[in-house]
Parts: C-alpha cells; sequence; structure tokens
C-alpha cells in the first residue's frame, strides 16, 4: 500500500480552500439576488408567501449551483482529511472512517435541502401554494440543521488525531460541541456563526497538510500492515 503522492494531497487541500471561496461567493450571489432576505424556521407565513410570489431572479440559481459545486468540493476535502488522519493513526480506523462518513452525511443532507428549496423557487410566481412552499423551506431549512449534527461528529472524530497540530484538534472540539448546541437550538444564532469559523478551520487545515505534504516530497510506499 503506498501513501498519496503530494501531488495528490494538493489536490486534496486545494478543495478545502475552494470549498470555502465557492461556499462564500454561492451564499453571497443568492442573498445579494434576493435583497438579503432568507426565509427561516421562524419566519412567519407572510414572509414565506411573499418570498414566493414573483420568480426567483436568475442570480440566485447561479449562487445555488455554485453551493452544489462547492458541497462536492467539499467531499474531496474529507476524504483528504480522512487519508491524513488515517496515515498518522496506530489503532483503530474508526476515526477516520467516521470523519468520511460523517462528510458524506453533511453533503447528502445539504443536498436535500438544496432540493427541496429549488422545488419551492422553481415555482414561485407560478401560483405555487404558501403552505405548500413554506413546508418546502421548512424542509431546507431542517436539513441544514441537520447537518449540523454531521458536522458535530466529524470535527469531534478529527480531533484527537496526532496529524494536526494540537490547537487545531482542540478548536475542531470545541467547534464541534458547539455545533451540537447549534442542533439543539436551532433558532439561535449559534449555528451561522459555527459554520463561519468552521470555514476558518477547513482553511487552516488545508495549509497545515499542505505543508506537511510540501516537507515530505520523497515518501515510500508503506508495506502492508504497517499503517
Amino acid at each position: 500500500m503506498t501513501r498519496s503522492t503530494p501531488q495528490w494531497t494538493w489536490v486534496g487541500t486545494a478543495s478545502g480552500v475552494l470549498f470555502v471561496v465557492t461556499q462564500f461567493a454561492g451564499f453571497g450571489t443568492g442573498a445579494a439576488a434576493r435583497d438579503f432576505k432568507r426565509t427561516t424556521l421562524t419566519s412567519p407565513s407572510s414572509e414565506v408567501a411573499e418570498s414566493v410570489a414573483t420568480p426567483v431572479p436568475t442570480a440566485a440559481w447561479v449562487g445555488g449551483y455554485v453551493e452544489v459545486a462547492a458541497s462536492l468540493a467539499f467531499l474531496v476535502f474529507i476524504a483528504c482529511l480522512a487519508a491524513a488522519l488515517r496515515g498518522a493513526q496506530a489503532g483503530p480506523a474508526w476515526p477516520s472512517f467516521t470523519v468520511v462518513a460523517a462528510g458524506v452525511m453533511v453533503v447528502a443532507t445539504s443536498m436535500i435541502g438544496y432540493a427541496a428549496e429549488a422545488a419551492a423557487y422553481l415555482r414561485a410566481g407560478d401560483g405555487i401554494d404558501s403552505t405548500i412552499a413554506a413546508a418546502l423551506l421548512d424542509l431546507a431549512n431542517i436539513a441544514f440543521v441537520l447537518g449540523w449534527s454531521m458536522l458535530a461528529i466529524l470535527l469531534l472524530a478529527a480531533a484527537g488525531s496526532h496529524v494536526l497540530p494540537r490547537w487545531l484538534g482542540i478548536a475542531a472540539a470545541a467547534l464541534g460541541v458547539t455545533f451540537v448546541i447549534a442542533f439543539a437550538a436551532p433558532s439561535l444564532p449559534v449555528g451561522e456563526i459555527a459554520d463561519l469559523v468552521l470555514w476558518v478551520w477547513i482553511i487552516t487545515v488545508s495549509v497545515t497538510l499542505a505543508r506537511r505534504s510540501a516537507h515530505r516530497p520523497d515518501e515510500k510506499p508503506i508495506p502492508a500492515g504497517e499503517h
């Protein structure tokens, strides 16, 4: 069995930065197109009805497309992170596998949310019933909240790895606990704040893994059984 070559490691770590940049760009584009108005789980029915009363601007669809692309970049980053964690583990493999599984679930719940939101806005301005629109938008928001619980699992699983600096592990653990709180109290702004901190954490991890790869350009194959 061989370790990932530095070139492939760079692809994986760059995906973390790409995720943050595209996620920010997509969210910002979509929010600006809607005048920064967003329906939440606590939005009154009148706001929901107003949000689907007219067709959604093209820029909002562009923003949504970019956010979906960001989720795909996140998958690549998670695979790279899990591989790095596994390479540094002398014990059981379950922490790195947990990172992969949780990452996949984060993307899966995100896709469900994007699909539900798109279904509501696809018929905006075309007479969609506001109750149906509210149900679809609530589903999108609930899927987003569910993603926080998966992020908590992912971060807590990564926190104890020796591949990350101690302070990054502590930050992952603290952020994981924060997402648990956000999941338990979705009406509070804790989750949105934690998401912003997560972006910083991902970029920092990406840079850390890239630097580790650059310092080990001549890695040799590892005999089977010596993980």
